[in-house]
């Protein structure tokens, strides 16, 4: 397990009241502060052919990993980096294995299949994947982020909204939108003490919850249970 990177995410799923709770409690119950202006977070996460990410994700397996593209910014707007994420989940201790891709260093052509393509090579052969990775999701969305001086993260995701990645060049791509806000809570394992003290007066519980597999289930059909 990669120490440095390991932490515990906690989900909350919240509609308008419950989001106007976790706002408040935030902001009176808590030291955290915005780390930096609200911004657009875009993924492109991958499979295999028999969608066994998302087969793990829905059985529950202890341990567990999911891959995604990430970039920030318009969606539309071609980035200077996409970092490819590999997410382990061990029990309830997450990591993740990071690689920075110079978008330039890839297929320049406008065709998101072409770019993926590129994209997914370079992978392969600088990370040893061993495994077949396929686009299988889009996702954007706007997300704020708080932090304290102690390492406790809280960030805001609203406006989801997913999409077939294939069609990521498309001007009209027909977005599929998700209602509501995510709100995640994010610690390193050695502040485990201090951040349950600091998260114990959150007026709602937590849920178990995957942008892949609600995605997966408004673009593909996929059950999610």
């Amino acid at each position: 397990m990669n120490n440095e990177t390991a932490r515990y995410e906690i989900k909350y799923i919240l509609d308008e009241r419950s989001y106007a709770f976790c706002r408040n409690w935030l902001y009176s119950k808590t030291i955290l502060k915005k780390k930096h202006p609200q911004r657009t977070v875009n993924s492109i996460y991958c499979d295999n052919i028999s969608y066994d990410s998302a087969a793990d994700n829905i059985i529950g397996l202890p341990y567990r990993s999911k891959y995604r593209f990430r970039w920030y910014g318009g969606l539309m707007d071609k980035p200077n980096c996409v970092t490819f994420e590999k997410k382990i989940k061990n029990n309830r201790v997450n990591t993740k294995n990071s690689l920075k891709l110079n978008v330039f260093n890839l297929d320049q052509n406008k065709n998101s299949s072409s770019f993926l393509d590129s994209a997914i090579k370079e992978v392969e052969y600088k990370m040893n994947q061993g495994k077949l990775l396929i686009p299988s999701l889009g996702v954007t969305y706007e997300r704020d982020y708080f932090e304290d001086l102690n390492g406790l993260r809280v960030t805001f995701d609203r406006n989801i909204k997913f999409f077939p990645p294939k069609k990521l060049i498309k001007p009209d791509i027909n977005f599929v939108s998700h209602k509501g806000y995510i709100m995640e809570v994010k610690f390193p394992i050695k502040i485990k003490n201090y951040a349950q003290k600091a998260i114990k007066d959150i007026p709602i519980s937590p849920s178990r919850h995957s942008k892949y597999l609600m995605g997966l289930s408004k673009i593909d059909g996929l059950l999610y249970i």
